[in-house]
């Protein structure tokens, strides 16, 4: 009769979130949910509106996390409606997204 064992795993910092990174994230998916639902309602004249309003803000001030996360939200909402109209200008603004993302996860990592 063989015996369920268990086997201890290697724990390493590495291989562990920290607890606080974990619900920071969390916290980040659910604004990112909730910007994108206000942005998916508004007319494009809008959100065009609010495209100008965050590059005034990106000019001004120092970035933030919110800021990040506004304009990564903001870019896929253009990329959205792009997409039917010309592919060649949304796969531009996926670019310029992916890019966004990995700038916004670097900044959240440094807070």
């Amino acid at each position: 009769m063989k015996r369920n064992t268990v086997v201890a795993a290697k724990i390493e910092k590495s291989n562990v979130l920290p607890m606080n990174a974990w619900k920071q994230n969390i916290e980040m998916k659910k604004e990112e949910e909730t910007l994108s639902s206000y942005f998916s309602i508004l007319g494009f004249h809008e959100l065009f509106v609010e495209a100008q309003t965050l590059i005034i803000e990106l000019q001004n001030k120092e970035i933030s996390r919110d800021m990040g996360l506004r304009a990564k939200s903001l870019l896929k909402e253009f990329q959205k409606r792009t997409q039917n109209q010309s592919h060649g200008l949304s796969a531009a603004i996926g670019q310029v997204t992916q890019t966004l993302e990995k700038n916004v996860e670097r900044l959240i990592a440094l807070n």
